[in-house]
């Protein structure tokens, strides 16, 4: 993936099309690991709380723990959406220092 395709993709998932979202999603996922530092800035930076939540998504299917930060940080949101998405790919992340943080996070 390009930079002009990512950026592509990242505007694709601000689509109100359903289809062109899924498109840019399918697409970003795959090179996730790749583009992890512009995706985890881009989340950070993002106001709308919709919008954070399919970054975050996003950011789940990375298979670095690097990640494991971000999304854990993102726990905390007043957001539920943002919580929703950092727990569940913190749970569904095969490491068990993230199901550890997902776990503690359930049982607050």
């Amino acid at each position: 993936m390009t930079e002009q395709e990512f950026k592509e993709a990242v505007e694709m998932l601000r689509s109100q099309d359903s289809m062109t979202y899924e498109d840019g999603f399918q697409w970003l996922i795959g090179h996730a690991d790749n583009f992890l530092e512009p995706l985890t800035n881009l989340m950070r930076n993002e106001l709308n709380p919709d919008y954070r939540a399919k970054l975050i998504e996003v950011l789940g299917h990375c298979t670095t723990e690097k990640v494991i930060p971000t999304l854990a940080a993102e726990l905390s949101s007043k957001h539920r959406d943002v919580r929703f998405w950092a727990h569940s790919q913190l749970e569904h992340f095969e490491s068990p220092a993230a199901n550890e943080i997902a776990n503690r996070y359930k049982a607050e």
